[in-house]
This record gives structure tokens, sequence and C-alpha cells, in this order.
């Protein structure tokens, strides 16, 4: 008859045992000293010690990254979110493709800023210069492949009002329902041409009209790309003609 095993029971890490804590141990004083007329610190302790998700690890790059861009490269302007959503074939396709991620990148801030210098002229504004940050953000809420950009551009431009001298930044008006159609249209055709390049692109990429989308709001705006179709929907739920279309056999 086997004996049943003994329960687990805890076993203590010994951290006192480590190089780590011996070298902080002997040196705590000085790096602290060094902390302190450097300005000051706040001395924080990571041990995930995991190959994986860290929370406190990538909260800790999160917040470094946010800090940095707010206190020393965004400057303080009108800031428009522009989001790109993608055809689902199109997400898997450049969730394991770089170089078709860059090159859909290039493709979706050219066509933002393109739009920039008519609108700025419209506003007696010449050779003015936009900017924008874009995070390329690989999943869902559901942790799901859903590879899409979200762009921070500048709601205006800088333009040196003399050679040499600071740029002054001159907002613009929101872009309308129009223009927006009109960017979707040009990075449309666009990232098709670079698929044609690189072969015949995945069957079903940009193939309905609700497939691509594209998205500017600042603040709580938002804004419809064709009439009908919200926003929020498009990237959860087929339009009603694709699930008749389903229903009756016509695809998966």
């Amino acid at each position: 008859m086997a004996r049943p095993s003994s329960p687990p029971c805890y076993e203590r890490h010994r951290p006192e045992d480590t190089v780590l804590y011996r070298t902080l141990e002997g040196h705590l004083e000085a790096f602290l000293a060094g902390a302190s007329a450097q300005g000051g610190g706040l001395v924080v302790a990571f041990s995930c010690k995991g190959r994986g998700f860290c929370p406190s690890c990538g909260g800790r790059r999160m917040s470094e990254l946010a800090a940095q861009l707010v206190d020393r490269v965004i400057p303080q302007v009108p800031v428009r979110q522009w989001v790109l959503l993608l055809p689902f074939t199109l997400r898997y396709q450049l969730a394991f493709d770089a170089t078709l991620t860059s090159a859909v990148l290039d493709v979706f801030i050219r066509g933002v800023f393109a739009g920039l210098p008519r609108a700025a002229a419209r506003a007696g504004i010449a050779d003015g210069q936009g900017g924008a940050i874009t995070a390329i953000q690989r999943f869902g809420s559901a942790l799901n492949i859903n590879v899409h950009f979200h762009a921070r551009v500048l709601d205006g431009v800088f333009r040196r009002p003399a050679p040499g001298a600071p740029p002054v930044f001159h907002p613009l008006p929101a872009p309308t329902d129009e223009e927006i159609a009109r960017i979707l249209q040009h990075i449309h055709g666009r990232v098709m041409g670079r698929l044609r390049r690189r072969g015949p692109p995945a069957r079903g990429a940009w193939r309905s009209r609700s497939g691509g989308r594209a998205d500017a709001s600042s603040g709580r705006v938002r804004r419809r790309l064709h009439p009908g179709v919200p926003r929020h929907r498009s990237a959860r739920r087929p339009s009603r003609a694709t699930a008749a279309h389903r229903r009756r056999g016509g695809g998966r």
C-alpha cells in the first residue's frame, strides 16, 4: 500500500545568500549617498525573476516613457489622437511581420500628415510642420491579436515667422468626416499597393467597406467615418450584410 505523500510546505527563500544581497548590504550607504547627491531618488525593489509579463516592470517602463514624452517631447499645444484599425486578416499578417508593420505605420502617418498642409493653407499658413508620436498596440482587451496604431498628432502646425526665429504653433480646425474618409482612402490605396508588391494579399484583406477604420478624436469627441456605423462596433461586430451572408453559407 502506497504511503500518503506529505503535504507541500513552504520553504523560505534565502536572499541573504545571494550576491546581490551581499553587494547591497556592503555598499547601500554609499549608493544612497550618491543618489541624494544627484538630486534625490526613489529606491524600489523588483524581484519578479519572470520571463513573461511583469506588471511591476511593465508599469515602471510605461510610467517612465509617459513622463519622458510629457516632460521633454510633446509640446504644450493641442494634441489629437488618431487610431487606425485594420481588417482581421491584415492584423495577423502584421503580428508576424515587423517590416510590414513599419510600412503600414509609415503610410498611416504620411496620410495623416498629408491633410495638415491643406488645412494650414486654408488658414493662410504656408510651410507648416506637424509632429506625431505613435504607439503600436498588439493586443485587444481580451489579449487577442489586434495590431493597431494610436497616434498622438499635434492638432496644428509649427512655422517660423522668420529665418532663425523660434517656431510658432498655429492650431487648426478639427477634421471633418469627409476629410477623415479621404485620408482613409489614401491609406487604403497605399497599403494595397504595398501588399501587391509583396505578393497576393491575404484573402479578405481590405475587402469590405467597414474593414479598415480611421478615427480622430480629441477629448470626448467621437467622429463616425460612415453614417450609421459607430466606431466602437467596427472592431468587434460584423456588419448585418456580412452576418446575413454567413448565415446563407457564403462564408465562415
